[in-house]
């Protein structure tokens, strides 16, 4: 039968009224929460929307990524975390965690295994060349050593040779002391999981010193009396060596998404410094 041309023009407006009504998409913009960047703006944002999920990765560094070993309400906690969840909720989406370790948590960034990478990361040049960086804290390094151990006493000793540091296999300190201390003998130590800080071979007397976050210093003074600190444990505090910014990794070439990150970040930087001194204090305990 033959339909005269205003009947085919109805057919054709009804046709894109239902088309409309049900084929949006997740990384469409009519389904975006308010304050999240217009679809095609940001790939990673309209990859994430698509996906269904913020897929981070984790892995302990306190006091800025506690892993609470009893679960509670939550199996991590701190203000990366808290950073994490205000991401998930802004954007609309549950997180999915992705377990990294020293050797992947740059790098499943900048393969796009991982959107962002919430465990704790030095804003180092070297880092700062692969990937982008969201910084809500500051860092300092600190040492500890054995109280008996006569060769070592001060930071000006790290210098004059026959001095071995223990560190963290995959961690920055691994490649840039060398370059403040030449004679520093670096042993990288493969650390288990949780482990932030390179104990065993101190304890043991496989090296002479072994670095950490200076945050830890009140931590480890309570659980380790027998050792002592570069420096004192009052001044690793107040003013630590090499203080760095301290952030997550996110890919680069998206500056869309990286601006979004930052605009959630910004208003919460006194929420995130207490739970950060609130989380030191309470490990100092």
């Amino acid at each position: 039968m033959r339909r005269s041309p205003m009947v085919v023009a109805l057919l054709a407006a009804a046709l894109m009224v239902g088309g409309c009504g049900g084929g949006s998409s997740a990384a469409g913009s009519s389904t975006r929460p308010a304050g999240v960047p217009a679809a095609g703006v940001s790939p990673t944002i309209d990859r994430i929307l698509q996906n269904g999920y913020l897929k981070v990765g984790v892995m302990a560094g306190p006091p800025w990524l506690v892993q609470n070993p009893t679960g509670g309400t939550s199996a991590w906690s701190g203000p990366s975390w808290t950073l994490a969840q205000a991401v998930s909720k802004q954007l609309g989406v549950p997180l999915k965690l992705v377990d990294v370790g020293d050797d992947t948590k740059v790098t499943s960034v900048q393969t796009g295994q991982i959107d962002i990478s919430i465990t704790p990361l030095n804003e180092t040049d070297k880092r700062k060349k692969v990937v982008d960086f969201i910084t809500y804290s500051v860092d300092g390094y600190c040492w500890f050593a054995l109280q008996s151990n006569n060769k070592v006493s001060s930071v000006a000793d790290f210098n004059k040779g026959g001095i071995v540091d223990a560190e963290v296999s995959g961690g920055a300190e691994v490649s840039t002391l060398p370059t403040i201390w030449p004679n520093l003998k670096i042993m990288q130590y493969v650390a288990a999981p949780g482990e932030v800080y390179a104990l065993e071979p101190v304890l043991s007397g496989r090296a002479d010193i072994a670095g950490f976050d200076a945050p830890l210093v009140g931590q480890i003074q309570h659980q380790y009396p027998q050792l002592k600190f570069i420096p004192d444990p009052q001044t690793c505090i107040a003013k630590p060596l090499l203080p760095i910014q301290v952030g997550w990794a996110i890919r680069q070439g998206d500056p869309a998404f990286k601006s979004f990150l930052e605009g959630i970040e910004k208003p919460m930087q006194s929420q995130l410094d207490k739970e950060t001194s609130d989380i030191i204090a309470h490990l100092s305990s």
